[in-house]
């Protein structure tokens, strides 16, 4: 299959990648995100999120603190 792609002008887009430590953990990040909304079956992070907070009973904020105020 052809392409129109520079090949030069890719390799200085793979070569600025590499160099950026920020893109490359960027980039992890969005696997580790990706390879949870695949095992949990979540269409997206919101919906992710509701899961998990509803198998674990946790509620957003600090109404269920159960702190000593001494």
């Amino acid at each position: 299959m052809r392409t129109c792609t520079d090949l030069s002008k890719l390799a200085e887009v793979a070569k600025a990648i590499e160099d950026d430590s920020e893109i490359i953990q960027k980039i992890q990040g969005m696997k580790e995100i990706t390879s949870l909304l695949e095992e949990f079956e979540a269409g997206d992070i919101s919906e992710l999120k509701t899961m998990l907070r509803s198998q674990s009973g946790w509620s957003s904020g600090l109404s269920g603190c159960q702190c000593d105020r001494g």
